[in-house]
């Protein structure tokens, strides 16, 4: 076979081929260390979180987010020498992320994800939007179901309370009956309201 030179396809592929490697392997390391830099601002939230603890916790961010910041240049260095050259990130990229599953730069290791129109941010902002209506949909299909039988509950059980109160009545015991009455009272209060926020529900248009 002939030696390759600096211009041979197979020597380019595999030149290329590398320099994606070394980006995949700083990717990973920035995604570890930010991942771990989330879970310790996490664990500040947390409760009985112990003084001991969350003093310990701020040392840690610190010595974090100076290993984000080296491993974050490596990233940079290495992200133009991929082809098609891969976004540079800055700190303050990696510090507007709130929650673990706003960390989504993973999808530049792989060219195959990274080129689809839906990992653009626009795209999935929509799509997460959209998603968020249809579960509003399947929820508000859900309350009519659930409202139905609300409905029922509140019609039916003063006549189970009625019953038990003529058992307990026939039994003789007096002290049980006017509790029990007491309380039949009080939940008709709470029904009549129940009921009246159900009624204003049923006024509303399209329901």
């Amino acid at each position: 076979t002939d030696p390759w030179t600096p211009d041979h396809p197979e020597h380019l592929w595999y030149q290329a081929m590398a320099h994606c490697c070394e980006y995949n392997k700083a990717l990973d390391c920035l995604e570890f260390l930010v991942v771990q830099w989330l879970f310790e601002i996490e664990k500040l939230n947390i409760a009985r979180t112990g003084y001991a603890m969350c003093t310990a916790i701020p040392c840690a961010l610190q010595t974090c987010s100076q290993a984000i910041r080296t491993a974050l240049q490596w990233h940079n260095k290495l992200a133009w020498q991929v082809y098609p050259p891969r976004l540079e990130l800055t700190m303050e990229d990696i510090l507007n992320l709130a929650f673990v599953a706003d960390f989504a730069i993973l999808h530049f290791s792989c060219q195959d994800i990274w080129s689809k129109h839906w990992v653009q941010p626009p795209v999935w902002v929509l799509i997460s939007k959209w998603l968020l209506i249809q579960c509003t949909h399947a929820e508000v299909r859900q309350l009519n179901v659930e409202i139905c039988r609300v409905l029922n509950w509140i019609e039916e059980e003063p006549q189970c309370w009625k019953k038990a109160i003529n058992i307990v009545a026939g039994s003789g015991d007096h002290n049980l009956e006017a509790e029990l009455t007491f309380c039949l009272d009080n939940w008709k209060k709470v029904h009549a309201r129940v009921y009246s926020r159900l009624q204003e529900l049923f006024q509303i248009p399209g329901y």
